[in-house]
């Protein structure tokens, strides 16, 4: 275990070479002339919770067969590739890269030749290219942010590159410049960009899983989620989208707004900054429950003439509203909420032997 170590200005911070089942956790490794930290021909190590940020050439460089390692938890920021998995036909495979924060590289995760990775949950934003594969095959990118990459009206989130081939990626988050791109020849090779449509809350918290969500920033690829037909209400866009020839992404996800988390879309709420899952509106008006300062009455102006409501949510009928408060059934001049007999008129309010009625 290397624990808890700072190490700046070396050629390589950390150089495993047929290292297996060691861990490199909570440390520091920055200012490196080639790399932060190279693993070459070692397999089951773990890279966690360590700051790699601004090595010379790469973060950190998986080749030589370093395979059925994970990279998780670390920030990896400002250097030419972020995290470069294989490299000049020299492969890393199996290996996993997930819940990082990957921010200002020329490219955040650079994988070449190298297969069956698992790249999921990692925040990989305001790089050059987001990830780039080149001879890249079975791998998944998965439940990714990538966000805000591109440079000078350049580049693109995800670059599939030559021989990129049967990856699969779904449920990412695309919101750049120019989502994608792909290599001259890249129409020979296919790849898949959605599964199956089923239940689960996706990337932008729709209730299916599908394909991508990509974005609405500007440029090739913008728009479509927000502006696609969603007949069904499923929060998936109802059009498949065609990125180039064999890649499809046939359940593209449209953006699921929910400010008040509790999984109820905001077109659809009755109460879109109060959490109430249940949408429980006794009056009939547009206000569920939760945010109706008078459940009894109709009451879509919300009107509190004399400002005693407290704020939501109103886990009881809070009855503070002007439509309870001021409301008079039967005419004789006391409001509802005051007379001892509401259904039939008397404004002297009398009552002789004390009970209520």
């Amino acid at each position: 275990v290397i624990r808890n170590i700072r190490l700046s200005d070396w050629d390589t911070g950390i150089y495993f070479q047929n290292v297996d089942d060691s861990t490199i956790i909570s440390s520091t490794i920055r200012y490196n002339q080639t790399s932060g930290i190279h693993l070459a021909g070692s397999d089951n190590n773990t890279i966690t919770n360590c700051a790699v940020n601004t090595n010379n050439i790469f973060g950190i460089r998986l080749d030589g067969g370093s395979n059925n390692n994970t990279i998780s938890e670390n920030t990896v920021n400002n250097q030419g590739q972020g995290i470069q998995v294989g490299k000049d036909t020299s492969t890393a495979d199996n290996n996993v890269i997930r819940n990082n924060y990957i921010g200002g590289n020329k490219t955040g995760i650079d994988v070449e030749y190298s297969d069956f990775l698992t790249i999921e949950d990692n925040t990989i934003t305001y790089n050059w290219w987001g990830i780039h594969l080149y001879a890249a095959t079975d791998n998944t990118i998965a439940r990714n942010i990538i966000t805000d990459n591109g440079y000078e009206n350049q580049y693109a989130g995800i670059l599939v590159g030559w021989a990129a081939q049967n990856n699969l990626i779904y449920n990412n988050l695309f919101d750049n410049y120019q989502n994608f791109a792909f290599g001259s020849d890249q129409q020979i090779y296919v790849n898949a960009w959605n599964i199956a449509k089923q239940i689960g809350t996706n990337i932008v918290g729709g209730p299916y899983l599908g394909g991508n969500y990509w974005g609405d920033y500007y440029g090739f690829g913008s728009g479509l989620s927000n502006d696609c037909t969603d007949s069904d209400g499923g929060y998936i866009c109802d059009n498949s989208y065609s990125l180039d020839v064999g890649d499809v992404d046939n359940y593209p996800l449209k953006e699921f707004p929910d400010q008040d988390g509790d999984s109820v879309a905001d077109p659809d709420d009755n109460c879109m900054y109060t959490p109430n899952p249940d949408q429980v509106n006794s009056d009939g008006d547009d206000f569920g429950n939760a945010c109706d300062i008078c459940w009894l009455e109709d009451n879509n102006d919300q009107a509190d003439t004399n400002g005693n409501c407290s704020a939501p949510p109103y886990t009881v009928d809070p009855e503070c509203g002007d439509a309870c408060e001021l409301s008079d059934t039967d005419g004789d001049g006391v409001p509802d909420i005051d007379d001892n007999c509401p259904t039939v008129p008397n404004s002297n309010q009398d009552d002789g032997d004390g009970d209520d009625a």
